[in-house]
């Protein structure tokens, strides 16, 4: 009889212990779980702030390119301009070397 109670108080401890590591099993997954939602959550915010910041990226790269194309057709009309100039300069007034001759020569 003596053994029949301690087996019986060996198997209550027994599964008392496997209770305890059942709790603290569930306790472990829920805790798991609490910090799966969290970061879920921390992902969907940084995923919304990400996007948001590649949309003002995307922004600031089209304004960008639409400098480089002002820049780019106001380079050409200044060239355009400077051959202009150039040609009238050419035209409507002699050279200096020609003044200077017409000068002595006069």
């Amino acid at each position: 009889m003596f053994q029949a109670s301690e087996l019986q108080t060996s198997m209550i401890e027994t599964l008392e212990a496997v209770e305890i590591e059942k709790q603290r099993h569930h306790n472990t997954r829920m805790e798991a779980l609490a910090r799966l939602a969290r970061l879920e959550v921390t992902n969907g915010e940084l995923a919304k702030s990400l996007a948001r910041e590649q949309w003002e990226l995307e922004v600031q790269v089209d304004q960008v390119a639409q400098l480089r194309e002002e820049v780019e057709l106001k380079k050409l009309a200044q060239d355009k301009y400077r051959r202009k100039l150039t040609k009238i300069q050419k035209t409507s007034a002699p050279p200096v070397d020609e003044v200077s001759n017409q000068l002595t020569f006069a």
